[in-house]
Formats: C-alpha cells, sequence, structure tokens
C-alpha cells in the first residue's frame, strides 16, 4: 500500500491524506474539483490552455503539450514549420532529452519491441496479467487497451520473451518502485514456467511476517515431499482484516522477498486474499497444474481446498508447532506478556 502524508486543505482548512505523486497539492478533492483554471500561454508556441492555481503555484502547466516540452529544454522558441514537422522524443531521446536522468528509462525502444512481438508476448502469457490474473479481454473492456508487455530487467533494447511478461495498468505501474524486487519476482515466475509440468507441484499460503521455527519446519518438509514447493503471500489489507491494524509487520513485497531468500520455496506469489483460488487459477491458465494445496492442521476451514478438488489436486495437512507464533512474538517484544 503507498503510504500517503497527513496535509490540510489550503482552502477549506480540512485535513486530508495526500498520495507523494499529489504532493504539491494542498488542496482535498473536493476543493481541487471546485478550484477554477487559470489562463496561461505555452511558453514554447504561445498557444492559450488552462492550468490548475496550484500547477501555477508551484512551476507547473507551462507548456500545452509534450512537443513544446521537447523542444523548449534547449530554451529555443518553435516555429510553425518545426511544430508541423517534429514528433514527440525525435531526435532527443536517450542523453539528449530534457528529463534524461544517467538512467536507461529514457531510451528508445527496440526496433523489434513492435505489435507482433506483443502480441506473442500476450499468447505466451495466455492474455492474463501475471500479478493480479485479469484476463486481456476485461482489461480492453475496462481501460480501452491491451495487457502492456513488461520488460523484467527493465531495459528497453532486451526484448527477448524470456524479459518480456503481461501485466495490467495497475500492476505495471506498481513496478515502477522497488525494481529490484520485481525483478526478481518475475524472473523466478518466467523460470515456474518453463519447469518441468510432469513434477509434483505443492502450493502453500499465509502472512509469513516474522519467520519463525513453525514456517520453516512447513516448507522444508514440503520440500521434502515435492519436487516444486510454491508459496504465496498474502496482501497487506487481508492481513490487516484479519490479524489487526498493527499487522503486517512488513509489507507485501519484502515478506516475498525474505521467502525468495530460503532454499525451500521454489517460487513466491502474491496473494489478494486468505483464499488462493485465484492463483491456484491463474497458474492453470499458465499450464501449471497443482497437485496439492498444503497447510497447517490449525485450520478448521481451509480456504482454496474445493479449488484443489476441482483442478484434480489433494488437500495435505502438516502438524502445526504449538510452541511458537508470530502474534506470541510480537507479544513478546512489546512486553505485553
Amino acid at each position: 500500500m503507498v503510504p500517503r502524508t497527513k496535509e490540510v486543505c489550503e482552502m477549506c482548512g480540512k485535513i486530508f491524506y495526500n498520495k507523494p505523486k499529489r504532493k504539491h497539492i494542498k488542496l482535498c478533492l473536493e476543493c481541487n474539483k471546485k478550484s477554477k483554471k487559470i489562463k496561461r500561454k505555452c511558453l514554447t508556441c504561445g498557444k492559450e490552455l488552462l492550468a490548475f492555481p496550484y500547477d501555477v503555484k508551484n512551476g507547473h502547466g507551462k507548456y500545452c503539450s509534450k512537443k513544446c516540452v521537447n523542444i523548449s529544454f534547449k530554451g529555443k522558441k518553435a516555429t510553425k514549420e518545426q511544430m508541423k514537422g517534429l514528433k514527440i522524443g525525435q531526435k532527443l531521446s536517450g542523453e539528449k532529452h530534457g528529463n534524461w536522468k544517467g538512467g536507461i528509462s529514457k531510451l528508445p525502444y527496440s526496433i523489434n519491441f513492435n505489435k507482433k512481438m506483443k502480441k506473442e508476448v500476450l499468447k505466451e502469457s495466455n492474455s492474463i496479467c501475471h500479478v493480479c490474473g485479469i484476463t486481456n479481454k476485461k482489461h480492453l473492456e475496462l481501460c480501452g487497451k491491451s495487457l502492456y508487455s513488461h520488460h523484467i530487467d527493465y531495459n528497453k533494447q532486451n526484448t527477448t520473451t524470456d524479459n518480456l511478461i503481461s501485466l495490467c495498468s495497475k500492476c505495471h505501474a506498481k513496478t515502477n518502485t522497488d525494481r529490484q524486487m520485481w525483478e526478481q519476482y518475475f524472473k523466478a515466475y518466467k523460470k515456474m514456467i518453463k519447469k518441468n509440468k510432469q513434477k509434483t507441484i505443492c502450493y502453500t499460503y499465509g502472512v509469513w511476517d516474522i519467520i519463525h521455527e513453525g514456517h520453516i519446519k512447513l516448507l522444508d518438509k514440503a520440500k521434502s515431499m515435492y519436487d516444486i514447493v510454491i508459496v504465496g503471500v498474502v496482501d497487506d489489507i487481508s492481513v490487516k482484516e484479519k490479524k489487526g491494524k498493527n499487522r503486517p509487520i512488513y509489507n507485501q513485497l519484502v515478506r516475498a522477498y525474505m521467502l525468495e531468500a530460503f532454499e525451500s520455496p521454489d517460487y513466491v506469489m502474491l496473494q489478494k486474499t486468505f483464499d488462493p483460488t485465484e492463483n491456484l487459477l491463474n497458474l492453470k491458465k499458465s499450464g501449471i497444474k497443482v497437485d496439492v494445496l498444503l497447510k497447517g492442521d490449525d485450520w478448521d476451514y481451509i480456504p482454496g481446498q474445493e479449488t484443489i478438488k476441482a483442478l484434480g489436486g489433494k488437500l495435505v495437512k502438516l502438524p502445526y508447532t504449538k510452541t511458537v507464533s508470530t502474534t506470541d512474538i510480537i507479544k513478546k517484544i512489546r512486553g505485553e506478556e
């Protein structure tokens, strides 16, 4: 979950919580909608445009288009001929671009990264997002666009099928932060899809907030019993609803990153809720049949047990380690025991 900062609205004085990308905006959503736009002229072509007051105050809203931004960074005013002939980013890619920060984010895409290549990636991904599982058909209905082809190593010149994966617009935006973790996550996912499908595949899931003896025993036992162990890590919101407002201690991506450091799990997946049905079905769509759903025997009802049986697999319960639990460890650290 994206952390928000507490702000005071400059118009009504109301307290609201702001997203990092809106940090220059000091208005609540209601006042933001009511605020009138100010007339300005584009600094490059002189065209009249409308800008919000907070944009003007913070130095934004100076240009009418990306074309004008690309031209203006050199401090030259565009002529009519330049405006007609210039395409966005033409001759201004890489180090010549005004927004260049020394990385690879502003490099142009490879010539091979075309519609044909994107269709191949979509076909290989079975037309689903590899994080949330939304289908390409549903994405077209909601956004009017096909699923995005994401470069796993963030290098736009690397257009091999092993380096491309299908993501929806929401999940694609998430990958701009914690890049190292996402890269490792997607590489492991790609590797999992290529694995021998004849091997016995086991799926288990949980919070995995503070790793303890019980977690290690379950994972080691699972690895000794089955060829491939896939571990689901439950989303932060679902954990808060079940465990309380002070949980989890670590966010979902960090918990997944820590689990990948252990030898027992072959692959780690992000899971939305305590019900693994969505992940099990997405794995099947990707050509991976899960044979066993594994959990501790401290659960009376195990979410996903109907799904695993419907997919031709079985439910297996392992003995619960009664002497230790994450909740008890947290209480001990806080001095509540």
